[in-house]
């Protein structure tokens, strides 16, 4: 995704250890990799795409994963980033439209480099609010990356919490970390269907 997960991570640390109300936000300053840029579209486009995706039967929403506007404006408007922020309704909402155009990205070299050299994808983010107040976050690795792993069950628990229970999901996990021991592969695509 273009919007890596430890911007992500870091917007959502902020909105909650500090009670904010997305609609008190002035303007989103992102510090970032140079790539973050290089895969978002303008603006004007981004719309464009949205409106296209909805109207499609056959179109999803895989092109927004590669943009870096919409995850950041829908995971600050709703405190997540999951499945949920990328169905067609919640893509179309005009509220968050006026979002996009508040969220200005930089380009760091030294994010650049840093990444080159140490395999460490890091960035900040910045919230100026309409009261002249602004809250910074700098994430030093991406939740992910080898120096900072995500825990499996909890990504499983987020993808699946709207179509498994809590038993499902422990056979599906239980089934997967012991992949390598299945007699027969429909073991495990019985539980995916």
């Amino acid at each position: 995704k273009a919007l890596s997960d430890k911007t992500r991570r870091a917007i959502l640390d902020l909105l909650r250890e500090n009670a904010i109300d997305w609609r008190d936000i002035e303007e989103v300053l992102v510090r970032c990799p140079t790539v973050t840029l290089l895969l978002s579209k303008p603006v004007d486009e981004l719309v464009a795409l949205i409106e296209e995706i909805a109207a499609s039967d056959y179109l999803t929403s895989t092109a927004l994963f590669f943009n870096s506007t919409y995850p950041l404006a829908v995971a600050i408007a709703d405190g997540e980033l999951t499945e949920a922020q990328f169905s067609k309704e919640r893509m179309v909402d005009a509220e968050l439209r006026p979002l996009f155009e508040r969220i200005r990205f930089t380009a760091d070299p030294f994010l650049d480099k840093r990444e080159m050299d140490e395999g460490v994808n890091a960035g900040e983010v910045t919230f100026r609010f309409k009261d002249g107040r602004s809250l910074s976050r700098f994430t030093e690795a991406m939740r992910g990356s080898y120096q900072n792993p995500i825990d499996i069950r909890d990504k499983l628990y987020v993808c699946t919490r709207n179509i498994l229970d809590d038993a499902q999901r422990q056979e599906l996990l239980d089934t997967v970390m012991g992949l390598d021991a299945l007699d027969d592969v429909k073991e495990l695509t019985t539980l995916l269907a």
